[in-house]
């Protein structure tokens, strides 16, 4: 009979391997597509120009991290392109083996199936890793989860097994994880309270492993104050914002509530801080009463004990503001808040006298956490698939290198949502951070740069995401000079219709240019001279006429294009400065050509063929066109047609 039951055991568990990788897959499989973006664009700069004797014994930075720079040199190895995927995939890949650990540790301390599974599926689903799983540089979060899991994994089998060859095991993941990351360092802080919470304090060889592991993880600490350039970790910064730290910490805790809270500060302006704190005393009681019911308080313990000290390192050397914006700093509190809640609610069913109620509430509690993950998941995911989207588009541009040099205007650097989840979380991505640049995000992707961006505030738009842009702010000359510096300008804007950010050419500004040979197209009196135009289908029912101009000298006027059916009736127009609204033509200089392009987005159904016309007017005066001694109807020059 026992092997028919160890075998369906096997089978539960490699069921629900298999279901926890689809889950991983679902939540986070768009990430790659992604591209470097954020930190990694100096990340992978930097190692462009050091090499492994930089990255095990220096640190210009001040984070050293050799076992998670060292994966991203061998990713450098990898063609441009296969080098972001296969990145991504070791982020995704390490999610997974934590989720399976969480699994493992949880099967080994609780013998139960069901409580193992909701952790990891909890831990699949966890909000705040929404920030550390899609970027690659936030490898060093997940890896040093990962170890600490593991050390712990190992050391629970251990002493449950009596196998002390486990120990090695255990004692080589907790010397690995503070070369990592920072937090690292009070891994084996981590591990001993767990084994001595769920295995007892009565055992010399288990103090003396733990005190083996403690002594690593000090060890590593003294080993960074030695390596030029590097941070410890433990500058305490955070020390004049602790208590704001605290609270930050304590909603991580309470992720499962934070959704409520969010709303109520925001729409009845309760305050965050006091109903976190009310709500975590709640809490408190609540454990405290199953602790008393459930006649097995290590699970508590254990799990609260994770989460402390997974907080500690962030909550002693961050300020508030740095903690606000990098919700990827729960990371390693994550496997104790996940494991206490999943016991919680498997607990709450079991005071229920019959079994199918015990597991309709269970499925219930469950359900409802895992979807408020999965929302806010794809909350998430909508930002970077936005951001994605333009940026491919950028890079797209950027692989013809004929272009250059590239200038962009308005391309958004950062996506956020007005309406925060979590009172204390901003639910933003940001793709190109302050200290880096758009040119630095094509080298890293593209492996060449020139380019540059600018912002113009006066087309910019009042979105849901909020958007802020890349660049300086320029108008005026300052904004022509920019221009002028580059061969095509590229103009980013929020297509309504599709709800996507679309990267359109706005055209270039040749300065001393003479006239061409041929007829131009129309001649305006007392303006500039319209040379040629031309017609593009850019997508679908979108079409981009590009104009050419060469100014007589600035203008106090106006461009109108407006596309007429056969009746004559106006169905859509672009009106307005040249180079997509941003240079005005007060600043056309004598002797510019300037190649304008405008888009038009033809209604649905819309009959042909459709009749284009062009022409300048200054307030309600329209600048008198021809072509030769021929005046145009209307001072509108036909410059094509448009069959749909």
């Amino acid at each position: 009979m026992e092997t028919p039951r160890n075998f369906w055991k096997c089978c539960n568990v490699l069921v629900s391997v298999i279901v926890l990788a689809i889950l991983v897959v679902v939540c986070y499989g768009f990430v790659l597509r992604l591209p470097f973006f954020f930190d990694d664009l100096p990340i992978m700069t930097w190692l462009n120009h050091h090499g492994w004797h930089d990255i095990l014994l220096s640190q210009d930075s001040g984070y050293y991290r050799p076992l998670a720079f060292m994966v991203y040199k061998l990713g450098t190895l990898l063609p441009l392109g296969v080098r972001q995927m296969a990145l991504h995939g070791v982020n995704l890949g390490l999610h997974w083996f934590s989720a399976v650990l969480v699994f493992c540790i949880m099967r080994l301390c609780d013998k139960r199936l069901d409580r193992a599974f909701l952790a990891a599926a909890l831990f699949v689903g966890f909000p705040f890793l929404s920030e550390a799983v899609p970027w690659i540089t936030a490898l060093p979060h997940l890896l040093v989860i990962a170890l600490t899991l593991l050390a712990t994994y190992m050391a629970l089998r251990a002493e449950l097994t009596q196998r002390p060859g486990y120990w090695g095991f255990s004692l080589l993941a907790t010397a690995l994880a503070p070369l990592t990351h920072e937090s690292g360092m009070v891994a084996g802080v981590i591990v001993g309270g767990v084994v001595l919470l769920q295995c007892g304090f009565r055992s010399r060889r288990r103090w003396a492993m733990l005190v083996c592991g403690g002594l690593l993880n000090v060890t590593a600490w003294l080993w960074h104050g030695f390596v030029p350039g590097a941070c410890t970790g433990m500058e305490l910064g955070g020390l004049p914002d602790l208590f704001q730290n605290l609270m930050f910490f304590l909603q991580g805790l309470l992720y499962p509530i934070g959704p409520f809270i969010g709303s109520a500060v925001q729409c009845w302006g309760w305050h965050d801080f006091t109903l976190l704190g009310v709500t975590g005393g709640v809490l408190a009681g609540c454990l405290v009463w199953l602790a008393r019911h459930s006649g097995d308080r290590r699970w508590i313990a254990r799990n609260l004990w994770w989460w402390a000290w997974g907080a500690l390192p962030a909550a002693l050397s961050l300020r508030y503001g740095t903690l606000f914006i990098s919700a990827r700093l729960y990371a390693l509190a994550a496997p104790g808040i996940v494991m206490l809640w999943a016991a919680v609610i498997i607990e709450v069913g079991q005071y229920l006298r019959r079994a199918w109620s015990r597991s309709l509430v269970v499925v219930v509690l469950a359900g409802l956490l895992l979807t408020q993950n999965f929302v806010y998941l794809h909350h998430k995911r909508v930002l970077y698939e936005l951001l994605r989207g333009v940026y491919q588009q950028v890079l797209s541009v950027a692989a013809n290198e004929e272009n250059a040099p590239l200038g962009f205007v308005n391309v958004p650097a950062s996506l956020i949502w007005e309406r925060r989840t979590y009172p204390l979380v901003t639910d933003n991505v940001v793709f190109v951070p302050h200290y880096s640049n758009i040119g630095e995000f094509i080298e890293v992707n593209r492996g060449w740069q020139v380019a540059d961006t600018a912002t113009f505030g006066m087309i910019s738009q009042k979105t849901d995401p909020v958007w802020n842009a890349l660049g300086p702010s320029l108008e005026g000359e300052a904004l022509r000079r920019f221009v002028l510096e580059h061969r095509t300008i590229w103009l980013s804007r929020y297509d309504e219709h599709t709800r996507h950010f679309v990267l359109l050419e706005a055209g270039a500004i040749t300065p001393g240019a003479q006239p061409l040979g041929d007829e131009p197209l129309a001649r305006f009196a007392g303006g500039p001279t319209l040379e040629s135009a031309d017609i593009r289908i850019e997508g679908q029912d979108r079409w981009a006429i590009a104009l050419d101009w060469l100014a007589d000298g600035p203008l106090d006027a106006t461009i109108f294009l407006h596309v007429r059916d056969g009746e004559g009736h106006v169905i859509t127009q672009a009106d307005g400065a040249s180079l997509g609204g941003i240079i005005s033509l007060g600043l056309w200089q004598v002797g510019d050509r300037i190649h304008d392009v405008r888009y038009v987005t033809l209604p649905e159904a819309t009959p042909g063929p459709l009749i284009i016309s062009v022409g300048v007017y200054s307030g309600d005066t329209r600048f008198p066109a021809f072509r030769g001694d021929a005046r145009y109807p209307e001072d509108a020059v036909p410059v094509g047609r448009i069959v749909p």
